[in-house]
């Protein structure tokens, strides 16, 4: 994705992912354009229904939990939030242990997941309309 900068990146992180909740985007913008959305920050008018929010900020929780298995490494991990996704920016070290954790719990929680950096989307095991979303 060289032809693209993302915007909520910090200048000392090499890797970000995009994670959101089905009900943030239609699922037509389930890919780069998406995920462009919302690191422009110009998500608009998406209703905000208290299980996806809640969806969300459990997901993060867990997220923020990976980290204390590396607490013998030096690491950082940057989020740009809003109620119905995180964009998370992580430290070279962190990225081939900590990455495909964050890709597997998204999609086991519902949650689409974008990899800028491969152009990947890793969709959700619980789709759209299903009971538990």
């Amino acid at each position: 994705m060289a032809d693209y900068k993302i915007r909520s990146r910090p200048d000392d992180y090499d890797f970000t992912l995009g994670i959101w909740h089905p009900s943030a985007l239609p699922s037509d913008k389930w890919n780069r354009a998406g995920f462009e959305i919302l690191d422009s920050g110009s998500l608009r008018n998406v209703v905000e229904q208290s299980d996806a929010v809640s969806a969300m900020e459990e997901f993060r929780d867990q997220v923020e939990g990976f980290t204390a298995d590396f607490a013998d490494v030096d690491w950082d991990m940057f989020f740009v939030s809003e109620p119905l996704y995180h964009l998370i920016s992580l430290s070279t070290n962190l990225v081939p242990n900590v990455a495909p954790r964050i890709v597997a719990l998204a999609k086991d929680r519902g949650l689409v997941c974008y990899d800028p950096q491969s152009d990947t989307v890793t969709l959700p095991l619980i789709q759209p309309g299903d009971a538990s979303i």
